[in-house]
């Protein structure tokens, strides 16, 4: 006979405010008070990836885990993009399906065995799991960091249209998600100096930084002032300083994948002038291609 199962604790969520920083490759999810929410794994970064094998899909680190070799196709966090916009990276030459544009502007992927798939949909998705390994209750507000738009550059009139464009993007999917209201949508440089002015050690006189980020898939640079606060009547784990955002530049398409890319191209020539057979991208060698030169980027 079976014995009855042990009664299992509830799972109490709250509403609390989530700040999350979403690259292109990982995430990071912090509370109000700057704490680092850990991933179901006990990290404190969880891949922004969603994967696709020949029978499911894969969301996070779940995701980020997936061998090549059991890997249709994956999709960063550059699905929230235009299909405009999406089509010039250069990854997306890496995706096995097509890409199409639809009557609101958003990407749609066709995921063989999965049917259309919209990026915000998928970005939605992945914003539902970190929702939930976070310990958020439906509903709970969370700030976003608004990643960069549009490509150095641009005009200001085409930057202002991308980042409206990413602003509803993102705030659809977090509803999708399950999330409530989007209190903050910084950009990287913005975070950048709230982060500085919380961490950086108490001075009496103002002082200008440098910030130069770049990531997997785009980058930024900022020159931040910061302003120091009186010390008298400052809360326990305040900010010390004030931060002014001098000026700031990002490249929506110059990243570590450009290099990426270029390593995947040289290895590919080499491997097929030697065996006669060259490596196409999109394939499961090229897969395989792509994921050595990642590790090999990461080494450099």
């Amino acid at each position: 006979c079976s014995r009855p199962r042990a009664a299992q604790p509830p799972v109490y969520r709250r509403q609390m405010v989530v700040g999350i920083n979403l690259g292109s490759q990982a995430a990071v999810v912090a509370s109000a008070d700057g704490a680092i929410l850990r991933n179901e794994d006990g990290g404190v970064r969880t891949s922004s990836i969603v994967a696709f094998t020949a029978a499911e899909r894969k969301l996070g680190e779940a995701a980020g885990g997936s061998q090549a070799k059991d890997r249709v196709c994956s999709v960063p966090r550059l699905g929230l993009l235009k299909h405009s916009a999406l089509a010039d990276a250069a990854v997306a030459r890496h995706w096995p399906f097509p890409r199409s544009e639809h009557a609101s502007g958003l990407s749609q992927l066709a995921v063989p065995g999965f049917g259309d798939q919209s990026g915000v949909a998928l970005l939605g998705a992945l914003l539902g799991k970190l929702r939930s390994t976070s310990g958020a209750s439906a509903g709970s507000p969370v700030a976003l960091s608004l990643p960069p738009c549009a490509a150095a550059g641009a005009s200001p009139e085409e930057a202002e249209a991308s980042r409206r464009f990413a602003k509803a993007a993102l705030a659809d999917a977090a509803a999708v998600g399950g999330w409530g209201e989007v209190v903050a949508l910084p950009t990287p440089a913005e975070a950048a100096g709230e982060a500085l002015a919380r961490k950086y050690p108490r001075g009496e006189a103002a002082v200008d930084t440098l910030v130069v980020d770049v990531g997997h898939s785009c980058a930024f640079v900022a020159a931040v002032r910061l302003h120091p606060l009186a010390k008298e009547g400052a809360k326990e784990g305040a900010a010390a300083w004030r931060a002014e955002l001098l000026y700031e530049e990002s490249d929506a398409f110059l990243g570590c994948d450009q290099m990426d890319d270029a390593l995947f191209d040289h290895f590919g020539a080499k491997v097929g002038a030697s065996h006669g057979t060259p490596i196409k991208p999109a394939s499961r060698a090229g897969w395989r291609l792509l994921d050595g030169c990642e590790r090999l980027g990461q080494l450099l």
